[in-house]
């Protein structure tokens, strides 16, 4: 028997850059996304790593993607990562994972983040957020 695999409506010119504190989830996001065709730029385990990448050869490429953003990282809060990464481009396209009521986030919501994902979501609800998102980096 033959299974056929499952296809994702995403654009093939999406970039996703992951930041996520568990080095396991961070893996199967990576997995995940490239089985959907996804381009994943870089995986980091630290806001501090991400944050060099935007002085490095990541540069234009990560400033181009959609960043998956943890809100429990050890060194900082997803909320001041944002900050950070907004001050760094302005148009950063930034979708946070939580496992805290997303009403928490509601004032900073336009602000800061481009979508909030609680804790536990479907891979259905990421890849919605990450092709609205898409819609309007290639647009």
């Amino acid at each position: 028997m033959q299974i056929n695999p499952v296809k994702f409506k995403v654009p093939d010119n999406v970039s996703i850059v992951i930041l996520e504190v568990s080095k396991e989830l961070a893996l199967v996001y990576e997995k995940f996304f490239r089985s959907a065709g996804l381009n994943v730029i870089a995986t980091f385990n630290r806001a501090e790593d991400l944050f060099s990448g935007f002085t490095s050869s990541y540069n234009s490429e990560i400033r181009k993607s959609i960043v998956l953003l943890d809100y429990k990282m050890p060194e900082m809060d997803g909320v001041t990562i944002a900050r950070r990464l907004k001050e760094l481009n302005s148009s950063q396209r930034i979708i946070l994972t939580t496992l805290e009521d997303p009403s928490k986030f509601s004032a900073m919501r336009y602000k800061l983040f481009d979508a909030i994902i609680t804790r536990p979501f479907t891979i259905s609800d990421l890849l919605a957020a990450i092709d609205e998102k898409s819609i309007e980096l290639i647009s």
